[in-house]
């Protein structure tokens, strides 16, 4: 990757974000985020930090996004681009009292302290960062780099850009709330969205490009039993909780997460309610390739129809619904897009390769809605956990990327 130089300036602004707690949860606050820590955060250290850079038009919205402009400093004959990163961090794990501290990697088993180690042999991609500065937690929190890693490289690129704009092209900067529950994009004004195409700063490795994600679907399985005395049950109780296990059963075993890697697709029992009268499950179907996912869903009204059939109609309801497709759909309709991001790695000569994502980004609802966006790294490894740990030379060479970037 070359060497970086110097990067404790984002190092100390990396640590000064994840300081703040601004973990969002899953419950729906309507018009709000879930959260109000992640309008403090906005409010505290966003807005001051993007005035004393001189934003053209800022504006905090009723769901705590933070929206910057920073005009063209001349003659404006680049398309607009909009730049996503997300101030929330996963409720998976704690994401108060984060103590970061740097250390240098010279190889091995990481100890984050209070018994968390990370062995090396199960995190083959901690070979890219032999040599590098490392942030780590201390073993009891989340760390934050999801998405403060991408917010500081942003806000890095804005604060070494001469007079903090590029000549010929105007840029927005969206600070958006509640990604890790998947309702960001729902929260950015999009009718304030003036840019040809946008760009989210929110991956890991910095050397994979991200323009396709899974299609998903969600899948609701009600299960209506009949429940009666166990002693005079023969030929009469219709137990739910085991039609619910017969139902699971009937899908594809090898066809779980558990089983599947890179292309696969796969269906996911996320959560089971039940008792002999009733149960409720919850599933997620995911495959880059829309046909499959659908086939997958269709396997499971076909286990529904065939369960009906045996204990009575109405005993099984299978219910999908889209989440979201997959973006290259859209985003292949943008070439410029891709060509900007790649002629900057070029120039830069940093390895890069197109990597599928197993799961969702926020360009995979954006791009739906009419902004084609991919996604590019930050250095930010091992999200949500308290294994979490950002690379710092990644983190500076993001910047370095977009500064590249927006070379006008």
């Amino acid at each position: 990757m070359g060497k970086l130089g110097d990067c404790m300036d984002i190092i100390e602004r990396f640590k000064k974000y994840v300081k703040f707690d601004t973990t969002s949860c899953d419950t729906i606050r309507p018009g709000k985020a879930s959260t109000d820590r992640q309008y403090a955060f906005g409010r505290e250290i966003l807005v001051p930090e993007l005035k004393e850079l001189g934003a053209d038009e800022l504006e905090v919205n009723n769901y705590g996004v933070v929206r910057a402009v920073f005009k063209a400093a001349k003659e404006e004959t680049l398309p607009r681009v909009a730049l996503f990163v997300h101030m929330d961090t996963s409720p998976a794990a704690k994401g108060s009292d984060i103590d970061p501290r740097v250390i240098r990697y010279e190889g091995g088993d990481i100890d984050f302290g209070h018994g968390v180690v990370l062995h090396a042999e199960d995190y083959p991609q901690l070979k890219k960062s032999i040599g590098h500065q490392l942030i780590i937690p201390d073993g009891t929190t989340l760390l934050g780099g999801d998405d403060k890693a991408g917010m500081s490289a942003v806000m890095d690129f804005l604060s070494n850009l001469p007079g903090h704009r590029c000549q010929h092209r105007t840029l927005e900067i969206h600070f958006t709330t509640d990604e890790e529950t998947g309702e960001d994009a729902k929260h950015v004004s999009m009718d304030k969205v003036k840019a040809k195409f946008g760009i989210t700063v929110d991956g890991e490795d910095l050397e994979e490009i991200n323009i396709e994600t899974f299609n998903a679907l969600a899948m609701d399985v009600e299960i209506k039993g009949f429940n009666i005395h166990p002693g005079n049950s023969k030929n009469r109780m219709i137990n739910a909780c085991q039609l619910a296990i017969e139902f699971d059963r009937s899908l594809p075993v090898f066809q779980r997460p558990e089983f599947t890697e890179g292309r696969e697709g796969f269906v996911h029992l996320c959560n089971i309610t039940a008792s002999e009268e009733q149960a409720h499950m919850t599933y997620i179907v995911r495959d880059h390739d829309l046909a499959k996912a659908q086939f997958l869903a269709e396997i499971a009204e076909h286990s529904a129809k065939i369960l009906n059939e045996k204990y009575g109609e109405g005993r099984v309801t299978v219910k999908v619904t889209d989440t979201y497709h997959n973006m290259i759909e859209k985003i292949r309709e943008c070439p410029e897009a891709i060509k900007l991001i790649t002629d900057a790695f070029d120039a830069l000569h940093i390895p890069h390769e197109f990597v599928a994502v197993r799961g969702g980004t926020t360009g995979s609802q954006l791009s739906f809605m009419g902004l084609p966006t991919p996604n590019i790294g930050d250095g930010d490894f091992n999200p949500h956990g308290r294994m979490e740990y950002v690379d710092a030379d990644q983190m500076a060479m993001t910047s370095k990327v977009l500064a590249k970037m927006f070379e006008d």
